[in-house]
């Protein structure tokens, strides 16, 4: 089989390709992505120092190509095989993240050989666009009960005064979600919409740029505040 990388062919049987895969979950557990791993060992030969040469600048060359495929083809050298990453569908592209890197320095390295390794790594889509990667909600409630003022005096300590036997009740209910590809949408009034003083306070906070044109971390705050003459009771949404 070969391998490709990009408009760079390895020869046949010339890498020992190793993949790996392991998920991003959200705080959930839910699956977000896919990160893969190749992880290639191979080894260059050559008629002498001259052609080792040539052909190790044009393996260091390969990989450092952007926007690149990798593709396992089948013995035709034409036929992808199962094992692909596509640049257009991965979250930032392919990186190389080691090598090419040599580990070997004695006897025939450099002369007739050369042995190399390189490591690739690709995340890729799993979940829904809008799928959430963290949700909290709370509401918190005050007033009700009487009001004190405290009054200094002009020769002795301050003195309490009772200004309001009974005073509003209140409510404010906030949170913040964000979603994977998109916003998310904002869950809903806790308490009947007669309560709230005025729409909900909405905030769009921007995305993350993973690259290739994909963005994720789509943020949403929001603050509603309540007011009532009668005592407010609200359990936040659970997501």
């Amino acid at each position: 089989m070969y391998l490709k990388i990009g408009n760079y062919t390895h020869p046949i049987g010339e890498p020992a390709l190793q993949i790996g895969k392991r998920p991003v979950l959200s705080e959930g557990g839910i699956p977000l992505s896919i990160i893969e791993t190749w992880l290639i060992n191979g080894l260059i030969v050559g008629s002498g120092q001259a052609d080792i040469d040539a052909k190790v600048a044009a393996l260091v060359s390969a990989y450092s190509q952007r926007n690149f495929d990798a593709v396992l083809l089948l013995s035709d050298g034409a036929t992808a095989s199962q094992h692909v990453m596509r640049h257009r569908d991965s979250m930032g592209g392919i990186r190389v993240i080691a090598g090419p890197s040599f580990p070997n320095g004695g006897g025939a390295e450099y002369a007739t050989k050369r042995t190399f390794s390189v490591t690739l790594e690709a995340e890729f889509p799993e979940a829904a666009a809008t799928s959430l990667l963290s949700f909290r909600e709370s509401v918190t409630f005050g007033g009700g009960g009487p009001r004190t003022a405290w009054t200094e005096t002009k020769l002795g300590p301050p003195r309490p005064q009772l200004v309001r036997r009974q005073t509003i009740y209140r409510a404010t209910q906030s949170g913040q979600a964000v979603g994977y590809r998109v916003y998310p949408t904002f869950p809903g009034l806790l308490l009947p919409e007669r309560y709230a003083l005025e729409p909900p306070s909405l905030t769009y906070g921007g995305g993350k740029n993973r690259g290739n044109g994909l963005f994720t971390d789509y943020t949403l705050s929001w603050e509603v505040r309540y007011q009532s003459d009668r005592p407010l009771v609200a359990t936040p949404h659970l997501r």
